[in-house]
């Protein structure tokens, strides 16, 4: 048998009716060997159904008036792909409120159930295929089956040049299954290389505001998620004098502690009357002005040296430069990356 399916006409719900006449078994159905031949020798119908929980792959000769046609129906059990091996099924002709059934006890085969009927009227018939078994129910119902007169050549379908059979039975002892056919979008698919880049805009590149050694913080490895004002790495600048802005902190915080110590006693000396209001001012100013910058320095840098934050949160896209590595001012130290890219 193969595995290919002519058009199934329409699935119809619900059976209407009675039926007038139960066929016993016309003939003996001997199981085919499936595994070395196909269903039968002559023209057949071959139709392919999927329900909720079953795929049916039938394959029977053209209903003729007075003719046996007996079934070759594979019950494959949606829920593992297995044979249904235990169960009865029932199959019936049906025209108007009259028709004929047949019913066999069990499969032939696990999974292949050879129920089979005579037909005694040409016309169009509605075919009902039913099986259970102590777990399993299901039912199948097709509109527009023709029943042949005695002597009239059925209608047969043109084989497919280069088809390969594939066997029920060989898919049931393999990793196989098949599914109804779906209508998708393709897209056109064109192989080439590249490498996936970050938009310059979502990175943001911190550099070394004065030359020294990199000193990073604990822990950080690149693709590290960091918050924004986390600290990253600081600059070392133990016995570089020039430029040095460890340097310039000590100078600052000395000379707020200067300016605090004589803001101090000013406002002693005012209180008591003792410095002229103009003397007072200037030495509230020069206070000011010396702590403003000894806090602007002291944000960033100690005496370790200058500490530099993550501009933004976001992942260690790059570190550029080693832990104890040389660097200059404007250096490149480490590239952050926006998160989501």
């Amino acid at each position: 048998m193969r595995i290919m399916t002519k058009p199934s006409a329409w699935l119809v719900w619900g059976l209407a009716g009675s039926l007038w006449a139960c066929q016993s078994a016309p003939e003996p159905a001997a199981a085919h060997s499936h595994d070395t031949e196909e269903h039968s020798h002559g023209p057949s119908v071959s139709l392919t159904h999927w329900t909720e929980q079953a795929e049916w792959f039938v394959e029977f000769a053209p209903f003729t008036v007075g003719h046996v046609s007996t079934f070759a129906a594979h019950v494959t059990q949606l829920a593992d792909h297995s044979p249904l091996e235990m169960g009865q099924m029932t199959v019936s002709l049906i025209q108007g409120n009259q028709g004929i059934r047949q019913s066999v006890a069990a499969p032939a085969r696990p999974g292949i159930f050879t129920p089979a009927l005579r037909p005694t009227r040409p016309g169009w018939y509605r075919l009902v295929m039913e099986v259970s078994g102590p777990e399993f129910e299901d039912r199948w119902e097709l509109d527009s089956i023709r029943v042949y007169a005695d002597g009239e050549s059925p209608a047969t379908a043109e084989e497919i040049p280069g088809a390969i059979a594939f066997l029920k039975e060989q898919a049931w002892k393999s990793d196989f299954h098949t599914a109804p056919v779906t209508q998708q979008t393709l897209y056109s698919v064109a192989e080439s290389f590249g490498t996936w880049q970050h938009r310059p805009q979502d990175q943001a590149q911190v550099v070394a505001p004065s030359r020294g050694r990199i000193r990073w913080a604990a822990g950080l490895l690149p693709g590290q998620e960091v918050e924004r004002g986390q600290p990253l790495f600081t600059v070392v600048t133990n016995g570089l004098t020039d430029t040095n802005p460890v340097v310039s902190y000590r100078q600052a915080k000395a000379a707020y502690e200067q300016a605090k110590a004589a803001w101090a006693r000013a406002q002693q000396l005012y209180s008591e009357e003792i410095m002229p209001a103009a003397e007072y001012e200037r030495v509230k100013e020069d206070y000011e002005i010396k702590l403003a910058k000894y806090e602007s320095l002291s944000g960033f840098v100690s005496q370790a040296g200058v500490t530099v934050r993550a501009p933004q949160s976001g992942h260690l896209h790059q570190m550029h430069v080693r832990n104890d590595g040389y660097v200059a001012e404007g250096t490149p130290v480490v590239t952050v990356s926006q998160e989501g890219m």
